[in-house]
């Protein structure tokens, strides 16, 4: 080790998240008797949480081992775009 100060940031993001327990190899009758009402076409939605840790070394520039705003936006593209059943 380098013996710089390395710290872990931890953030929590909030989204709708939506599914749809469904199989196309399934007739619509055999796929309502196998998943019940997780098989509504409209879907299921629950609000829900992910939480991410991140550890690094703290840059000596900033201060920080990440720019929050470029971390945001990165969660904002890879995870809460997909999934977040509201979009």
């Amino acid at each position: 080790m380098n013996g710089g100060l390395k710290i872990e940031l931890g953030r929590r993001y909030r989204f709708s998240a939506s599914h749809r327990l469904h199989s196309l190899k399934l007739s619509e009758e055999e796929n309502r008797r196998v998943y019940g009402k997780c098989n509504n076409p409209m879907a299921t939605a629950i609000t829900t949480w992910w939480r991410s840790t991140w550890s690094g070394a703290v840059d000596p520039a900033t201060g920080m081992i990440a720019n929050l705003a470029d971390l945001d936006s990165y969660v904002e593209r890879e995870v809460i775009e997909p999934f977040d059943h509201d979009r």
